[in-house]
């Protein structure tokens, strides 16, 4: 077995910005987002009587009908996923005021998806969904003002009144993001108090990266008393509904044996999930557990994939894949390089999911 001269990254750090952020790009974290399984399958009944009722609706301009029937194709309920066609029925209604289809064709087009981006054209149907009191605009609009997107000037103040309205209106992303303002003193003077309150409130409504949060908050004893139990249920109820980071931080409590008893094998099973999302750190644990044979058998080519991935966004991950390069065999890295390729078409991929739908 190779030496353990390489280290796995350090487990801790809930509090970096990289998780009180997590998220903000992608537009529905919540449970209810997640895309359905290729293929859409249903009930013969709902595929052959209540969907051609919907395409009637719809083509009749009915703008509900429209609305939901955009959502089948947006999420691949009950027909293929097509974002194309879910663009085009959006369109249909949003042009009759729909605040949840103007909201969706900000989606769209901020992200490309189904139409070319357009981040003006993508802003004015923001704009219209805000006007209407649609609670993820609302969320969305608050982004866009704390980080200065889509040619608005940084303004934290209008992002905590955004985020404010998102809670208000019920909107779990908002209240997370409110929670951070409070926590971080964005917009507002920092009270940890207040923030503790706010990503609990998000927690309960199932907001994954509130749940993240407040694991590290119990793990490290700090704003919440000390409670491995409940940081490591929390972690596993973010992970569960497929939120990447949970998914990686759980992999690494069960490779440190924090909070549950060491399982290197459970911890591989959690770092690969996390791995679709292109993570680099959960490629290079991936990779560290290849090397060393942590509950896997040692794969010199898969460690080099997962690594060569993962170095090309963090450049610090480049030694240990010299280091790795320099003990393989010709073979081993043609194997690697045709591992990595398949890599890198799976994570592509899933891409527009997890841009998406916050995974």
């Amino acid at each position: 077995m190779t030496s353990r001269t390489l280290s796995p990254i350090v487990l801790f750090g809930f509090f970096a910005l990289q998780t009180m952020a997590w998220g903000q790009t992608g537009v529905e974290a919540t449970p209810s987002a997640q895309p359905a399984a290729a293929g859409g399958a249903v009930s013969k009944t709902e595929s052959a009587v209540g969907l051609d009722e919907l395409k009637a609706g719809a083509e009749r301009g009915e703008v509900r009908a429209q609305f939901d029937l955009a959502e089948k194709y947006f999420r691949g309920q009950g027909v293929p996923r097509d974002l194309g066609l879910a663009v085009l029925w959006y369109l249909k209604s949003a042009g009759q005021g729909h605040a949840g289809a103007q909201y969706k064709m900000f989606v769209c087009l901020n992200h490309g998806a189904g139409i070319k981006a357009d981040k003006t054209a993508a802003f004015g149907w923001l704009q219209k969904a805000v006007g209407q009191g649609h609670p993820r605009a609302y969320h969305s609009m608050g982004i866009i003002h704390e980080y200065g997107e889509h040619g608005q000037p940084k303004d934290p103040l209008a992002a905590v009144r955004c985020y404010e309205r998102a809670t208000e209106l019920g909107d779990p992303d908002g209240t997370k993001s409110l929670a951070t303002c409070y926590h971080m003193g964005i917009g507002v003077a920092a009270d940890k108090k207040r923030a503790v309150q706010l990503y609990q409130k998000a927690a309960a409504a199932g907001q994954q990266v509130a749940q993240v949060v407040l694991a590290g908050m119990h793990m490290e004893g700090i704003h919440l008393p000390f409670d491995n139990d409940r940081a490591h249920a929390l972690i596993r109820s973010a992970a569960e509904s497929g939120l990447s980071l949970a998914q990686f931080k759980l992999g690494q409590l069960y490779y440190q044996g924090v909070g549950t008893p060491r399982d290197f094998p459970k911890a591989v099973s959690w770092y690969r999930k996390a791995v679709e999302a292109g993570g680099p750190d959960a490629m290079y644990n991936l990779g560290y557990c290849y090397v060393m044979g942590d509950g896997v058998q040692v794969d010199k080519a898969e460690a080099y994939a997962l690594w060569s991935y993962a170095s090309a966004s963090t450049p610090n991950y480049g030694a240990s894949l010299r280091r790795l390069k320099a003990g393989m065999s010709p073979a081993e890295i043609e194997a690697g390089e045709a591992r990595l390729a398949a890599l890198t078409a799976v994570v592509e991929s899933k891409r527009m999911d997890y841009l998406l739908f916050g995974y």
